[in-house]
Protein backbone atom coordinates (compact mmCIF):
# COMPACT_ATOMS: atom_id res chain seq x y z
CA UNK A 1 0.00 0.00 0.00
CA UNK A 2 1.21 3.22 -0.54
CA UNK A 3 0.27 6.73 0.17
CA UNK A 4 -1.84 7.48 -2.58
CA UNK A 5 -3.55 3.96 -2.03
CA UNK A 6 -5.33 5.71 1.10
CA UNK A 7 -7.34 8.17 -1.15
CA UNK A 8 -8.63 5.21 -3.61
CA UNK A 9 -11.39 3.18 -1.43
CA UNK A 10 -14.26 3.28 -3.56
CA UNK A 11 -15.02 3.49 -7.36
CA UNK A 12 -16.91 6.35 -6.57
CA UNK A 13 -15.75 9.68 -8.51
CA UNK A 14 -14.08 12.24 -6.89
CA UNK A 15 -16.61 14.42 -4.77
CA UNK A 16 -18.87 11.90 -3.79
CA UNK A 17 -20.02 11.66 -0.54
CA UNK A 18 -19.36 7.83 0.04
CA UNK A 19 -17.18 7.82 3.37
CA UNK A 20 -15.67 4.94 4.23
CA UNK A 21 -16.43 2.85 7.33
CA UNK A 22 -14.06 4.24 10.32
CA UNK A 23 -13.10 0.63 10.79
CA UNK A 24 -11.64 0.69 6.93
CA UNK A 25 -10.20 4.01 7.65
CA UNK A 26 -8.27 3.10 10.56
CA UNK A 27 -6.94 -0.09 8.31
CA UNK A 28 -5.78 2.05 5.84
CA UNK A 29 -4.27 4.55 7.99
CA UNK A 30 -1.89 1.54 9.72
CA UNK A 31 -0.95 1.09 6.41
CA UNK A 32 0.23 4.76 5.97
CA UNK A 33 1.48 4.26 9.48
CA UNK A 34 3.51 1.28 8.22
CA UNK A 35 5.33 3.02 5.45
CA UNK A 36 6.12 5.92 7.81
CA UNK A 37 8.12 3.21 9.85
CA UNK A 38 9.80 1.17 7.42
CA UNK A 39 10.89 4.54 5.99
CA UNK A 40 12.60 5.04 9.64
CA UNK A 41 13.84 1.60 9.51
CA UNK A 42 15.44 2.34 6.31
CA UNK A 43 17.43 5.43 7.92
CA UNK A 44 18.51 3.05 10.81
CA UNK A 45 16.28 5.35 13.57
CA UNK A 46 15.26 3.31 16.55
CA UNK A 47 11.34 4.38 17.44
CA UNK A 48 8.35 1.77 18.63
CA UNK A 49 4.25 2.01 18.82
CA UNK A 50 4.00 3.91 21.64
CA UNK A 51 0.81 5.17 23.94
CA UNK A 52 -2.77 4.24 23.01
CA UNK A 53 -1.73 3.03 19.75
CA UNK A 54 0.79 0.55 21.31
CA UNK A 55 -2.29 -0.30 24.04
CA UNK A 56 -5.12 -0.94 21.50
CA UNK A 57 -2.58 -3.03 19.44
CA UNK A 58 -1.48 -5.47 21.59
CA UNK A 59 -4.74 -5.58 23.42
CA UNK A 60 -7.29 -5.28 21.38
CA UNK A 61 -5.75 -6.50 17.99
CA UNK A 62 -6.86 -3.95 16.01
CA UNK A 63 -6.53 0.32 16.53
CA UNK A 64 -10.63 1.60 16.62
CA UNK A 65 -13.90 -0.19 15.75
CA UNK A 66 -16.30 0.66 13.38
CA UNK A 67 -18.62 2.50 16.14
CA UNK A 68 -15.86 5.05 17.95
CA UNK A 69 -16.92 8.33 16.70
CA UNK A 70 -14.45 11.53 15.89
CA UNK A 71 -13.39 12.58 19.61
CA UNK A 72 -12.19 8.60 20.34
CA UNK A 73 -15.23 7.35 22.25
CA UNK A 74 -17.17 4.61 21.80
CA UNK A 75 -21.47 5.41 21.13
CA UNK A 76 -22.41 2.59 22.36
CA UNK A 77 -20.50 2.59 25.87
CA UNK A 78 -18.02 5.24 26.31
CA UNK A 79 -15.28 3.17 26.43
CA UNK A 80 -11.97 5.85 25.47
CA UNK A 81 -9.97 5.05 22.36
CA UNK A 82 -7.68 6.95 20.85
CA UNK A 83 -8.18 9.04 17.44
CA UNK A 84 -4.43 9.51 16.76
CA UNK A 85 -1.26 6.94 15.98
CA UNK A 86 1.71 7.13 18.25
CA UNK A 87 5.09 6.23 17.88
CA UNK A 88 8.03 6.84 20.08
CA UNK A 89 11.57 7.57 18.85
CA UNK A 90 14.53 8.88 20.96
CA UNK A 91 15.09 12.30 21.11
CA UNK A 92 19.28 12.37 19.76
CA UNK A 93 17.76 11.18 16.03
CA UNK A 94 15.02 14.67 16.38
CA UNK A 95 16.50 16.20 13.55
CA UNK A 96 17.91 13.20 11.78
CA UNK A 97 13.76 12.35 11.56
CA UNK A 98 13.12 16.07 10.02
CA UNK A 99 15.86 15.62 7.33
CA UNK A 100 14.51 12.76 6.71
CA UNK A 101 10.83 13.96 6.22
CA UNK A 102 12.20 16.85 4.21
CA UNK A 103 13.99 14.19 1.68
CA UNK A 104 10.76 12.39 1.33
CA UNK A 105 8.28 15.47 0.94
CA UNK A 106 6.47 13.81 3.95
CA UNK A 107 4.80 17.12 5.14
CA UNK A 108 5.35 17.15 8.92
CA UNK A 109 4.27 20.00 12.11
CA UNK A 110 6.57 20.74 15.06
CA UNK A 111 4.12 20.54 17.44
CA UNK A 112 6.29 21.09 20.78
CA UNK A 113 9.71 21.96 20.10
CA UNK A 114 11.63 18.92 21.20
CA UNK A 115 9.29 16.56 21.69
CA UNK A 116 6.62 15.82 19.24
CA UNK A 117 6.44 15.92 15.67
CA UNK A 118 3.41 15.53 14.19
CA UNK A 119 2.37 14.43 10.42
CA UNK A 120 -1.24 15.79 9.45
CA UNK A 121 -4.16 13.92 7.52
CA UNK A 122 -3.20 10.55 7.81
CA UNK A 123 -6.57 9.87 6.63
CA UNK A 124 -8.91 11.95 4.27
CA UNK A 125 -12.31 11.45 6.18
CA UNK A 126 -11.16 12.08 9.99
CA UNK A 127 -9.01 14.36 11.21
CA UNK A 128 -6.35 12.15 12.22
CA UNK A 129 -2.54 12.22 12.59
CA UNK A 130 0.58 10.82 13.46
CA UNK A 131 2.79 11.91 16.71
CA UNK A 132 6.40 10.98 17.08
CA UNK A 133 7.00 11.39 20.65
CA UNK A 134 10.55 12.07 21.15
CA UNK A 135 12.21 11.19 24.08
CA UNK A 136 15.68 12.39 26.23
CA UNK A 137 17.84 10.67 28.72
CA UNK A 138 16.91 11.55 32.28
CA UNK A 139 20.59 12.38 33.79
CA UNK A 140 21.42 9.77 36.36
CA UNK A 141 19.29 7.09 36.04
CA UNK A 142 18.10 4.78 33.88
CA UNK A 143 15.15 5.98 32.47
CA UNK A 144 13.70 8.77 29.58
CA UNK A 145 11.29 11.22 29.37
CA UNK A 146 8.86 12.84 26.74
CA UNK A 147 8.87 16.72 28.48
CA UNK A 148 5.24 17.42 26.94
CA UNK A 149 3.51 14.88 28.76
CA UNK A 150 6.34 13.79 30.96
CA UNK A 151 5.71 9.80 30.65
CA UNK A 152 9.12 8.19 32.60
CA UNK A 153 10.21 5.13 30.31
CA UNK A 154 12.83 2.55 31.24
CA UNK A 155 15.15 2.35 29.19
CA UNK A 156 15.85 -1.57 29.41
CA UNK A 157 11.93 -1.73 27.20
CA UNK A 158 13.34 -0.06 24.57
CA UNK A 159 16.95 -1.11 24.45
CA UNK A 160 16.48 -4.49 22.43
CA UNK A 161 12.93 -3.73 20.50
CA UNK A 162 10.44 -6.72 20.12
CA UNK A 163 7.85 -6.75 17.05
CA UNK A 164 3.96 -6.79 16.60
CA UNK A 165 1.84 -7.45 13.92
CA UNK A 166 -0.76 -5.30 13.36
CA UNK A 167 -3.48 -5.90 10.25
CA UNK A 168 -1.07 -7.25 7.95
CA UNK A 169 1.66 -5.36 9.22
CA UNK A 170 4.97 -5.34 11.62
CA UNK A 171 5.64 -2.92 13.76
CA UNK A 172 8.53 -2.47 16.39
CA UNK A 173 7.40 -2.72 19.95
CA UNK A 174 8.88 -2.56 23.49
CA UNK A 175 10.43 -5.53 25.18
CA UNK A 176 8.75 -6.90 27.41
CA UNK A 177 5.57 -5.36 26.11
CA UNK A 178 3.28 -6.51 29.03
CA UNK A 179 5.39 -4.55 31.66
CA UNK A 180 5.07 -1.64 29.88
CA UNK A 181 2.02 -1.25 29.13
CA UNK A 182 1.57 -1.55 33.38
CA UNK A 183 4.42 1.07 33.48
CA UNK A 184 1.81 3.51 31.40
CA UNK A 185 -1.49 2.20 32.65
CA UNK A 186 -1.24 0.55 35.65
CA UNK A 187 -2.13 -3.07 36.41
CA UNK A 188 -5.90 -2.64 35.04
CA UNK A 189 -4.34 -2.10 31.49
CA UNK A 190 -6.03 -5.51 29.74
CA UNK A 191 -9.35 -4.10 31.13
CA UNK A 192 -10.64 -1.21 28.29
CA UNK A 193 -11.63 2.32 30.25
CA UNK A 194 -14.29 4.98 30.31
CA UNK A 195 -13.52 8.20 29.62
CA UNK A 196 -14.88 9.00 32.94
CA UNK A 197 -13.18 6.52 34.62
CA UNK A 198 -9.54 7.53 33.06
CA UNK A 199 -10.25 11.12 34.10
CA UNK A 200 -10.27 10.31 37.96
CA UNK A 201 -8.09 7.95 37.70
CA UNK A 202 -5.04 9.87 35.46
CA UNK A 203 -2.42 10.01 37.94
CA UNK A 204 -2.41 6.73 39.12
CA UNK A 205 -3.00 5.51 35.10
CA UNK A 206 0.23 7.51 34.62
CA UNK A 207 2.54 6.06 37.32
CA UNK A 208 5.71 4.39 36.70
CA UNK A 209 7.15 1.36 37.70
CA UNK A 210 10.83 2.56 39.62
Amino acid sequence: MTHEDLYIVTSEPRGSTWTAPVDMQYILGVGYLHEISQLLLNNNIKHWLDCGTLLHGYRDKAINSAEVIPKGISASDNKLNDIDFDVGVLYKDYNNVKDTFKKNNIHYTVENEDCILRIDHTMQWNNMWTDLNFYRDVPGTEKIVNDFFYSLTSKYFIEELDEMQLYSYKFPVPMYIEKFLQSRYGTTWRTPMTMDYYKKNINDIHKTIS
